[in-house]
Parts: structure tokens; sequence; C-alpha cells
């Protein structure tokens, strides 16, 4: 009876464990395949839009804060950006190479939307 039970909390212990392993990979935006997606946004995929032009990129990606705070949102991308080669400037805005990413707030029928667009820097 010990043993059947220390063998299922096994199970149990190890079977959490890699669920919690499988969650923890990062997400990335549907059109922003380089840009993670923060653990608690929800994307609008529907509502993204991308363009490649020959003097660079242009998108728009779209997500539902949820109960995330501008701030923590912030927080998130300010740490985590400059692990993919994004320097920061101020107020939200990033560069890589050619390019600019600026990281805004939106309300949209009463949804908290966070709008990270990438256009070429000129």
């Amino acid at each position: 009876m010990k043993k059947t039970f220390f063998i299922i909390l096994a199970c149990t212990v190890l079977s959490f464990s890699a669920a919690h392993a499988q969650n923890s990979e990062p997400q990335f935006f549907t059109s922003l395949h380089d840009v993670p997606l923060m653990e608690g946004l929800n994307e609008i995929d529907t509502e993204a839009t991308a363009y490649d032009k020959p003097n660079g990129r242009i998108i728009d990606a779209f997500a539902y804060t949820g109960s995330l705070s501008p701030n923590a949102i912030m927080s998130y991308y300010n740490s985590t950006l400059p692990q993919f080669g994004w320097g920061k400037t101020d107020n939200g805005t990033f560069y890589r190479e050619q390019e600019i990413m600026r990281i805004s707030f939106e309300k949209h029928e009463g949804a908290h939307i966070v709008k990270i667009s990438i256009r070429p820097s000129l």
C-alpha cells in the first residue's frame, strides 16, 4: 500500500513538472516571430497586419492585457527585449538594426489592449 502511494505521488509530481516545463516555453506573437508574447497576454491575431517592404518590415500586433497593468507589461518587455537584440530608448520605444518598435496601450470597447508596432527606421 505504501509503495503504491509513493509511486502515484512520484508520477503526479513528474506529471506536474512536465506540464509546468511545457508552459514555461516562451510563446511569440504570430506576426512577430522574434517578439515574445508575455504570459497573461492574449494575442488578437485576427487584427495583426504585416508587410515586408524593401526597406523593412511594417507590423502591428495586438493583445488583450487581461488583468496585467501597463507597468507590468513594460517591465517585462524592458527586461526581455534586450535578450532578443533590441535596445531601449524611452517611452516604450526600442530599436534594432534598421527597425524601431513601439509598445503602446489602447482601450477598445472596454477592453485594454497592448499594441506592438515595428517600422523601418528612416
